[in-house]
């Protein structure tokens, strides 16, 4: 049995990625399509305009077999991060190949560059540790990963660059769409997720909370808060004195040592209060939480099963640490809501996956 692996955001899901999809299966011929996507809070350091659970039905109906959930600590991190938790993922479901896109499509190239970029550093984002300002980081990152497993990476030439705003066609770039959404543009003809997208998840909405713990929260605990280094809570709590709005908050924090990526990312921490210690202390992934499944997802699941992975169907068997730091992501995700639309969304995440054409 062929099982192939694919990693996304889906924020949205755009005509870009059915590419990658179809032409994954093109390419491998898999049996199985594994996709290990982002849930609520994606790798840029926002939240997503789209539930999580849209996100895992619209990759069901486009052509993969099982989705499941990047756990929220990987999720929010530099490419490194990223990369570990998302193939670590696909190890753990028992895929033989991923598949990614790239914009020079040059396997060699990315994996000689896999070989002299130095080891992963959580408090750096990667382009800081190697000094690098290709598009194809993420690319690089995927390779360091694999080297200690049996998965065979491919790449495929990217439709469009990763934050290009210009639109060819109906294919744009999830940063594109997301610009243009946020500005009450029409996206119906770029995204089958448009109906899905929630301008109140737009990281606007988070400021009064996040000014709120950085001018009540004692320096010596915003110290403690993953990614937080260097007396950047300092930094913050005097831009969150001046700046009214997320963007002119997250503007004044950048600096040559801070990317906007990671200032946006260490948000992120303070919002779900995830602390250095915590992330120390959490053992290696041993589990994968299935968020949307097919017939053919169910009857692979069966199998894999038989093995000593966690596989976890419902809320509650996710491994104690990495289900409190969801909780804390999922209840941090809905601030924007209503009391009573916050209540029925975390309802919603205690419950199991989605089953699509069953």
């Amino acid at each position: 049995m062929k099982v192939t692996g694919i990693v996304s955001e889906y924020n949205p899901f755009h005509y870009g990625h059915q590419y990658h999809i179809h032409k994954t299966r093109e390419l491998t011929q898999c049996d199985v399509l594994i996709n290990v996507m982002s849930g609520h809070f994606v790798q840029r350091g926002e939240a997503s305009l789209a539930y999580k659970w849209d996100r895992a039905r619209k990759g069901i109906e486009e052509g993969c077999d099982i989705v499941i959930e990047l756990p929220y600590i990987y999720a929010t991190q530099s490419a490194d991060g990223f990369a570990y938790g998302a193939i670590r993922s696909l190890q753990l479901a028992g895929v033989d190949h991923i598949v990614f896109g790239s914009e020079s499509n040059d396997l060699d190239a990315l994996k000689q560059m896999a070989e002299i970029t130095p080891a992963y550093d959580p408090s750096k984002s990667f382009a800081q540790s190697t000094q690098m300002q290709s598009n194809d980081i993420l690319g690089v990152a995927y390779m360091k990963a694999l080297k200690d497993t049996n998965i065979t990476p491919l790449c495929i030439k990217r439709t469009n660059g990763y934050h290009d705003l210009a639109v060819k066609g109906n294919i744009a770039s999830a940063t594109g769409i997301r610009q243009r959404f946020l500005q009450k543009e029409d996206v119906s003809f770029l995204t089958p997720l448009s109906e899905a997208l929630h301008a109140r998840f737009a990281m606007e909405h988070y400021y009064p909370y996040l000014q709120m713990l950085l001018f009540t929260q004692a320096k010596q605990h915003l110290e403690s808060i993953f990614l937080m280094e260097e007396g950047l809570e300092n930094r913050m709590i005097t831009c969150a004195k001046q700046c009214t709005t997320m963007k002119s908050f997250v503007d004044a924090c950048i600096s040559k040592r801070y990317t906007r990526s990671r200032i946006q990312r260490t948000i992120l921490q303070i919002l779900t209060q995830t602390t250095k210690q915590e992330v120390k202390q959490l053992s290696d992934l041993q589990h994968i939480r299935i968020l949307a499944m097919n017939e053919t997802g169910r009857a692979y699941i069966k199998q894999l099963k038989k093995t000593e992975v966690i596989i976890a169907s419902r809320f509650n068997q996710i491994p104690k640490a990495y289900r409190e730091m969801d909780l804390r992501a999922a209840s941090a995700y809905a601030i924007p809501l209503s009391s009573e639309e916050r209540l029925s969304f975390i309802k919603k995440e205690l419950q199991s996956f989605i089953q699509v054409g069953l």
